[in-house]
């Protein structure tokens, strides 16, 4: 398994696989985002989204992406991954344990701690980090998307009239 970071090449393979994580997770929700959108993203100085991608003889086997961002609570830098996803064929080969193995290696170099979010019905994931040695912690994630906050200003300016 060979694990390198992503180029805006791999946008197109990327989305595929965010598709197929969003059918895994049975999640309904619409993907927005475009190729061009997320090639963009991976680009710049520094990048918006940083990305590695796992491959195998078949080709990208799996992938995993993190943004590096200040947390008030340590003062400094944090490592949050948003997604890893391998792809059926792959799981059970290694492909998420050498993506996981890199990204501690860059956090590790950037003398930063790492975060991510699990699904709670995602327990394969949950036994899968916990072999890491990753603390699995309860906790509920607000998501406000734009239309609930455009809802709940509306709501607001006419309780406040």
């Amino acid at each position: 398994m060979k694990i390198r970071e992503a180029t805006p090449a791999d946008a197109g393979a990327i989305k595929l696989m965010i598709r197929e994580l969003v059918a895994y997770e049975g999640i309904s929700a619409e993907l927005n985002f475009t190729v061009e959108q997320l090639a963009a993203a991976l680009t710049g100085t520094p990048p918006k989204l940083h990305a590695l991608v796992a491959e195998d003889a078949e080709g990208v086997a799996g992938f995993v992406t993190y943004t590096i961002d200040f947390m008030l609570w340590t003062g400094g830098d944090i490592l949050r991954i948003d997604d890893l996803f391998v792809r059926e064929r792959a799981r059970g080969a290694g492909a998420g344990t050498a993506l996981m193995a890199r990204i501690a290696e860059i956090a590790i170099d950037a003398g930063v701690p790492c975060r991510w979010e699990i699904e709670v019905p995602n327990a394969r994931a949950q036994r899968f980090y916990a072999t890491l040695g990753a603390e699995i912690r309860d906790k509920k994630i607000a998501r406000w998307s734009l239309m609930a906050m455009r809802a709940a200003l509306a709501k607001l300016s006419r309780s406040s009239t």
